[in-house]
């Protein structure tokens, strides 16, 4: 075992022995039995397929996950899965074979990590055609949204492949359902605007062709105005689940949907190929001139660098030790330059491969390149360097590289652009030569570099190359004109600090000094032989004749009598998220404990008012009834308030008269708080949830001592990003 994996193996064992220790406590504080549940709700599990079967609760199926995620795709294994699992429960009948099957599969889909497979699908049912005929409705609430176009579409055909296992029919909508779906979905773009917005004949191809019934609950407060009061569509409120499926998965996924179908054979989605517009290979990469990721900019927001900008980020694929999917990286000086926005974690709005991505520090790629007061122009590599420097810029000229990896360009199914020729890849060059083997280890000297490029066919290394296609083949010319005329003090050129020469030298990333009356290149050997240039005796000489080239980059390469790669092929557009969406996850106004109390704490909801107005009847609320399993009380409270033992729930929701009074006494005594000396204690008013679970006033009484609020699944959290729809 090396030392690094002996590291590893060390820091996972505090990890596990600290996350089980405090599980344990969890567990033995809940088999107490004063919660509303005796268990743990999130189980632990060591891999993706332990979490699924956790999340689902179909037990054994993990093993099978685990067998089949070494040959098959995550695709793959979630629609093989979900027939697996169908046939398991064929025998409890079809709705529950289709319900188990599709949670499954988008489980599997989004790696047991989010509650979509939960909470994304509010229900699914077998319903009939006006003919008689069965089939399958997958009602989609707003959680779904976190599982990504992709997985929303593919649990359609999930469905679909299910039902046809099962000998379910097929859905066959009305002219009017249609035209609801039209309405609604438009609807919908209007209030929270949709990443794809279909056409109506879209939106009328698909729905008609579809054999699985794509519904919603009603999740927004609007309701549509037309098409309203249908027999198979049970509310009038415009369905979001439904919209999102249907728009940003199914049309908009088509490919994958349609991958699929024909490893299967299944021609019955075809009609999702007519949505493909024709495209050649270069009009695929849409990269370059996309600026979705600036629209619904709000005002405060900065924009770092627009569309394919000169200057903006440049590409470079790796992963540091904290990146990954959705999170790139970039050097910590230029999280500085950029006005000091930019921290670690923060999501920024990317123009590729996906939506966003968090930010994370990597000093190991370039930083920024900026203009001083002083005339200098000058790359900074480190943070240090980056505050020293700070208030002496004058223009940001390059950003630097973004470190991206491979994986996002995958994961989003995003045409692999070119990245910026970098030192790693130098390094793979250059194995292929043994005595060139030091350079392994470190950077050669510019002249060795250039030696090293003519005996060798290997480029220039990357530190003394420029970034040539930024500029036009005019100021390449002009450049070359006026390094001509230019001076030398014997190793640098000197240039007259003329202005369309500085403008040319900032667009190829050159840095240089500004010395008195003169401009001193960093690095003239390159500058000047890249392109045919050279210093002999003091003077500027040409050493190889100018011919006609199409790109500065072309001309170099044939001047230089060298191979040299393009620095920056691809520039990444990117500006802020969404920093003011990370936070508390809290109910407004501020909730501590989840229990109702009608009207009778005012409209402060105070518990403590509401307790003053407890009389000996108590007051009546309307929450889940349990029973005590020794006197048989009914009553709201996992412990009975008559002779203390356990009560368990009746699975049915009912109004009873409470002591709050008395309740509030003895949570004060179990908890060791007294409500006098809380600043306040808040409920609510009613219980919102199917359930209507309501939670021990002790929890509230220890939320209001420090000052948190729970949220209205009765979490305490806080979102890194809630656009990411994950919470830490």
């Amino acid at each position: 075992m090396t030392e690094q994996e002996s590291f590893r193996s060390a820091y996972d064992k505090i990890i596990r022995e600290s996350v089980e220790s405090c599980y344990s406590v969890a567990k033995r504080v809940r088999a107490l039995g004063k919660d509303v549940r005796d268990d743990v709700e999130m189980p632990l599990a060591s891999d993706m397929a332990d979490r699924i079967e956790e999340l689902i609760g179909i037990k054994g199926i993990a093993d099978e996950i685990r067998k089949q995620s070494v040959e098959h795709t995550r695709e793959e294994v979630s629609i093989s899965i979900s027939r697996l699992v169908a046939r398991m429960y064929s025998n409890q009948g079809p709705r529950m074979a289709v319900d188990k099957a599709v949670r499954v599969g988008l489980a599997i889909l989004t790696e047991g990590i989010l509650v979509a497979p939960l909470e994304g699908i509010a229900d699914i049912s077998i319903d009939s055609n006006d003919d008689g005929s069965s089939y399958v409705s997958v009602s989609y609430s707003g959680p779904i949204r976190g599982a990504g176009g992709t997985a929303q579409a593919l649990s359609v055909l999930i469905a679909d492949i299910v039902r046809r296992d099962l000998g379910i029919g097929s859905y066959r909508p009305t002219e009017e359902e249609v035209e609801r779906y039209i309405e609604e979905v438009q609807s919908y773009n209007r209030l929270k605007h949709l990443q794809y917005f279909p056409s109506p004949e879209e939106i009328r191809t698909v729905i008609t062709n579809s054999p699985v019934c794509i519904d919603g609950e009603g999740s927004e407060e609007e309701e549509i105005s037309g098409h309203r009061d249908m027999k198979r569509v049970k509310t009038n409120r415009i369905r979001g689940g439904m919209c999102l499926v249907l728009c940003e998965g199914l049309i908009q996924k088509s490919k994958k949907i349609l991958k699929h179908t024909a490893a299967l054979g299944i021609n019955d989605w075809n009609f999702l190929a007519k949505k493909e517009p024709e495209t050649s290979e270069t009009e695929v990469k849409v990269k370059k001139n996309s600026d979705k990721y600036l629209k619904d900019m709000v005002a405060g927001r900065p924009v770092f660098s627009h569309p394919g900008a000169k200057g903006g980020f440049r590409l470079r694929y790796g992963r540091s030790r904290v990146s990954g999917l959705a999170a790139a990286s970039m050097n910590p000086a230029t999280m500085y330059i950029l006005g000091k926005f930019i921290a670690i974690g923060c999501q920024l709005k990317m123009e590729a491969p996906g939506k966003a991505a968090a930010i994370t520090p990597c000093d190991s790629v370039e930083g920024p390149t900026v203009l001083l007061k002083n005339g200098d122009h000058v790359r900074i590599d480190d943070l240090e360097k980056a505050k020293e420097i700070y208030d002496q810029i004058v223009e940001i000229t390059d950003v630097g590289e973004m470190l991206i990896s491979f994986g996002d360009f995958l994961e989003n199914n995003h045409v692999l652009e070119k990245p910026s020729y970098t030192s790693e890849w130098w390094k793979l060059n250059a194995r292929a030569f043994p005595n060139l083997e030091k350079y392994q280890s470190h950077i050669p000297e510019e002249a060795e570099a250039w030696a090293i490029s003519r005996k060798y066919p290997v480029p220039l290394y990357p530190e003394y190359d420029l970034i040539w296609n930024d500029i036009s083949m005019d100021e390449f010319k002009n450049l070359r004109t006026g390094l001509l005329a230019s001076s030398s003090d014997g190793s640098h050129v000197l240039i007259k600090p003329e202005e369309s020469m500085l403008k040319t030298l900032i667009k190829l990333n050159c840095q240089f000094n500004a010395n008195g009356s003169s401009i001193v290149p960093k690095y003239s050997i390159s500058l000047l032989r890249s392109m045919g240039l050279d210093i002999r005796e003091n003077r500027v000489v040409e050493i190889s004749p100018y011919v006609e080239h199409s790109t500065p980059l072309e001309a170099v390469n044939s001047l230089s009598g060298i191979i040299i790669k393009d620095r920056a092929p691809t520039r990444i557009g990117s500006r802020m998220g969404r920093p003011e969406k990370a936070g508390d996850r809290k109910m407004k106004p501020m909730v501590h404990v989840l229990f109702p109390i009608e009207n009778y704490g005012d409209a402060r909801r105070s518990i403590v008012n509401a307790g003053k107005r407890s009389d000996e009847s108590g007051i009546e609320i309307e929450a889940a009834v349990r029973e005590c399993l020794s006197c048989g009380l009914e009553t709201p409270h996992p412990l009975c308030p008559r002779c203390g033992s356990r009560t368990q729930s009746e699975n049915r929701t009912g109004k009873m008269r409470v002591d709050l009074s008395e309740m509030i006494d003895r949570a004060e005594r179990r908890s060791g708080i007294s409500v006098a000396s809380l600043k306040e204690l808040k409920g609510v008013k009613k219980l919102m949830s199917k359930d209507k679970v309501s939670e021990p006033l002790e929890k509230g009484l220890f939320r209001a001592k420090h000052g948190v609020s729970t949220n209205k699944d009765g979490t305490c959290r806080y979102d890194h990003h809630a656009s990411h729809g994950r919470s830490h």
